[in-house]
């Protein structure tokens, strides 16, 4: 039973960390009704330190506008308000990635967003976390960008032999991170000669200076039995996988699934990866594939595949 995730393992550029405020600096201030003019300056006043970060300062002000605006929009001081006070976690957030504690910001950042919602701090914690997020990883593939085919036992399309063992979910339940997964419909025994193949992006070169960077990958499966899966890692080949290529290639990872539901799967690529003698091709650039497969006896099930990623810790 296969299952390939096609993967081109390259050197990946570092993405740098956005020191600057958040980009809705400039956004106007929503349009509400104040009965003097103290009371309007300061919300406004208050607008522009919310977005410039300066919380403790929007918090005074905006606590200044609550005197003077009328009732229908007292609401919307009071939620800006209330971020205000929480913004400061954002700010601590920040100063605990910049010392290092990507993972203890990321989780704050959860911790926060849980409770406020899309609110006034959405656009800040987003932001934040866009910076933690490319510290990191990479994300390999998400299947996002992929469409449904309705394809799962049906014919091949081309005239393979054989039936198409996956397709595109758009289920939120079988979805970890987005709109989308990927489903692999999967046998009770034997292997799938075709496989899948998801060809993700290309790198100049493989080089072990990426390992350096990027020493793991991860990726999350939804399944629906317990059941214990393999992976390894092939050069890229076309035409069905022969018995003696798996033997021949030693496991990279190896997934027991004591109970249905997400599993979240992290390798240590120094620790595991082995890397094929394979002939570069001409221009210099060649192609690593991650199958996997069932350990027998197996079972007849659907498993999905979510948020293929690069990490760096």
């Amino acid at each position: 039973m296969l299952f390939t995730l096609s993967l081109l393992l390259l050197t990946l550029p570092s993405a740098p960390i956005d020191e600057s405020v958040s980009d809705d600096v400039a956004v106007e201030p929503p349009q509400l009704t104040f009965r003097d003019e103290e009371s309007q300056a300061a919300f406004k006043r208050g607008w522009s330190e919310f977005h410039a970060l300066d919380f403790k300062s929007a918090e005074k002000s905006f606590k200044v506008a609550l005197d003077g605006v009328v009732t229908a929009d007292r609401k919307t001081v009071l939620a800006l308000r209330a971020a205000s006070k929480n913004g400061k976690k954002v700010l601590d957030a920040r100063k605990k990635f910049e010392k290092g504690k990507a993972r203890s910001a990321l989780k704050d950042l959860d911790r926060l967003e849980k409770k406020s919602g899309d609110g006034p701090l959405a656009t800040h914690i987003a932001a934040l976390r866009a910076d933690i997020e490319a510290r990191l990883y990479v994300v390999i593939e998400d299947f996002e960008n992929r469409s449904p085919s309705g394809g799962i036992g049906k014919r091949h399309a081309d005239g393979r032999a054989g039936y198409q063992n996956h397709d595109i979910n758009t289920d939120p339940r079988y979805v970890r991170s987005g709109e989308k997964s990927l489903i692999w419909q999967t046998m009770a025994a034997g292997y799938d000669p075709d496989g899948i193949e998801i060809l993700v992006g290309e790198i100049a070169k493989f080089k072990d200076t990426q390992l350096d960077e990027f020493p793991f990958m991860s990726f999350s499966m939804h399944t629906e039995k317990p059941g214990t899966f393999e992976l390894f890692l092939f050069p890229r080949q076309r035409g069905a996988i022969r018995e003696e290529d798996w033997l021949s290639c030693p496991a990279l990872h190896k997934i027991s699934v004591k109970r249905p539901g997400w599993t979240d799967i992290k390798i240590d690529l120094k620790r595991s990866l082995r890397i094929p003698q394979v002939r570069p091709k001409p221009e210099g650039r060649f192609q690593q594939v991650l199958r996997i497969r069932m350990v027998k006896p197996g079972n007849s099930q659907r498993v999905h595949f979510d948020q293929v990623r690069f990490e760096r810790e």
